[in-house]
C-alpha cells in the first residue's frame, strides 16, 4: 500500500522544463518523418522496389510510395499531437515509442531514430522527482546549469534549425543531387545540434528541481 502512494505522489511531480523539451523534440519528430511521407507520396502510386528507400532516406514495409506517403504523414501527425497533448500521461511514453516505430517502418525517416531514442528516455523523467539529480541541484553548478537553461535550449535548436531549415527547403528527401558545401553545412549543424541538445538534458534537470524547491519563484 505505502509503495502505491508513493507512486501516486511522485507521479503528480511534473518537469516542466523537461515536458517542454520533450514536447518540442517529438514536434521536430514528427514533422520530419510528415515531411518524408509527403515526398514519398509525390512519387505517386508506384511500387518502392525494395523496403529501403535512398532517395528519400527512409524505410517502408509498405512497397507503394503513395501508401507509405499517406501512412508517413497520418503518423507523423499523430506523434507531433501525442507529444503535446498526451506524452505526460501514465502510459504516454510508451504510446509515444509505439508510434514512433510505425512512423519508422513506412517512410518516416531513418535519421529520426537518435531523436526517438533521446525523446522516449527524456519522456520517462517528466514525472520523476530526479532523487538521483538533488546533489548536484544544490551545487554552484547545479545553479548555474539551471540559469543556462533557456539559452541552452534556445542556441541548441538554432544550431539544430539551421540543418533542418536547409535540409527541408533546399536539400528536400526525393531529390538526388551531388555533395556539395550545403550537405556538409547541414550534416555539420544538424550533428552539433544534437550534441547541443544532449548538453540541454541536465540544465532541464537542474532547472526543474529548482523551480520544485521554490514553487513561487516564477522563472
Amino acid at each position: 500500500m505505502k509503495a502505491t502512494d508513493d507512486n501516486r505522489r511522485s507521479y503528480t511531480v511534473k518537469n516542466r522544463c523537461t515536458a517542454l523539451f520533450v514536447a518540442i523534440l517529438g514536434t521536430v519528430i514528427g514533422v520530419s518523418g510528415a515531411i518524408h511521407g509527403v515526398h514519398s507520396i509525390l512519387k505517386g502510386n508506384t511500387p518502392t522496389g525494395g523496403m529501403l528507400l535512398p532517395a528519400i532516406g527512409a524505410f517502408t514495409i509498405v512497397q507503394n510510395y503513395l501508401i507509405t506517403g499517406i501512412l508517413a504523414v497520418g503518423l507523423g501527425m499523430a506523434v507531433v499531437v501525442w507529444s503535446i497533448a498526451f506524452i505526460d500521461r501514465r502510459y504516454g511514453p510508451a504510446v509515444f515509442l509505439a508510434l514512433c516505430a510505425g512512423l519508422f517502418l513506412v517512410g518516416g525517416g531513418i535519421a529520426e531514430i537518435a531523436f526517438i531514442v533521446l525523446t522516449a528516455l527524456l519522456s520517462t523523467r517528466i514525472h520523476d522527482p530526479l532523487d538521483r539529480w538533488q546533489r548536484a541541484a544544490g551545487s554552484r553548478l547545479g545553479l548555474a546549469l539551471a540559469e543556462l537553461w533557456p539559452y541552452a535550449i534556445t542556441l541548441a535548436f538554432s544550431v539544430f534549425l539551421i540543418g533542418y531549415t536547409i535540409w527541408l527547403f533546399v536539400l528536400p528527401p526525393g531529390e538526388v543531387r551531388q555533395v556539395g558545401a550545403l550537405h556538409y553545412v547541414t550534416w555539420a549543424s544538424l550533428s552539433i545540434g544534437f550534441i547541443l541538445l544532449l548538453l540541454v538534458v541536465p540544465c532541464g534537470f537542474m532547472r526543474d528541481i529548482r523551480q520544485r524547491a521554490t514553487p513561487d519563484n516564477p522563472n
